[in-house]
């Protein structure tokens, strides 16, 4: 579950909707369970994605370990959709499948997104959270939207501990959205999300009772997230990617 609302009324904020989703790229998005190899030694990815970027197709490629589960996230810029399904035709694919194998112990479950702006920035970041939002029956997809946008412009605003965020919608379940936030830094989230899902594992950190009430006031991004999980199921999953650029 993504950090809840708080019960205290908050002011509004000025918004700065995103533009149309890039029809253009399509973004990878793949979870899959991580072999035992892979979690001792996460650069075996290496040599995949080698062999990928020598398909002009793909374009910045990221992968990782969720902190929730040992589980692997992959994500490609695909230069767009039509492109990924091409070169899953060609027999280079399946040497990129062979290369892969090693890192994953199960089936992968990728679907594609196009993100309104482009979500490298998150991507690189120190930590990067991925929520992934399915609008519930009594809720609007325009209402959902709108918070969609109202959420990643405040994330994008430098005041907060976001490096940046992005969202697009999933063009595999037409109604759902995945949204990517990068964080500065552990401390950040904590701050921004005190009841969020990594709470538990923050415990430990011998700052982490410094960082755990805010010192701001005002709207938060955890505040935002529990207006969305109003109109929409959220489920969130944090990693720390490497590029391989």
């Amino acid at each position: 579950m993504a950090c809840p609302v708080r019960t205290t009324s908050q002011p509004e904020m000025s918004i700065t909707t995103p533009a149309t989703p890039q029809q253009s790229h399509a973004w990878e998005v793949a979870y899959a369970p991580a072999s035992e190899a892979f979690i001792k030694n996460q650069s075996i990815a290496y040599p995949s994605f080698e062999f990928l970027r020598q398909y002009n197709g793909a374009l910045e490629m990221f992968s990782g370990i969720e902190l929730e589960n040992p589980n692997v996230l992959v994500v490609i810029d695909w230069v767009s959709l039509e492109a990924h399904e091409a070169y899953e035709k060609t027999p280079a694919y399946q040497e990129y499948i062979t290369l892969l194998t090693p890192e994953i112990a199960g089936g992968a479950t990728p679907v594609h997104v196009h993100f309104v702006v482009s979500p490298d920035g998150a991507l690189r970041a120190p930590i990067t959270e991925v929520l992934w939002v399915t609008p519930k029956t009594d809720a609007t997809q325009s209402d959902v939207v709108a918070t969609l946008d109202k959420l990643v412009a405040y994330a994008n605003n430098p005041r907060t501990g976001v490096i940046a965020a992005s969202y697009g919608p999933v063009v595999e379940t037409p109604g759902t959205y995945i949204v990517v936030v990068g964080w500065s830094s552990f401390k950040a989230y904590v701050s921004e999300c005190p009841s969020g899902t990594l709470h538990d594992l923050f415990k430990a950190l011998p700052s982490f009772a410094e960082h755990y009430i805010r010192g701001k006031s005002g709207v938060s991004f955890g505040d935002l997230v529990g207006e969305l999980s109003k109109k929409a199921e959220v489920t969130d999953v944090h990693s720390v990617l490497t590029e391989f650029n």
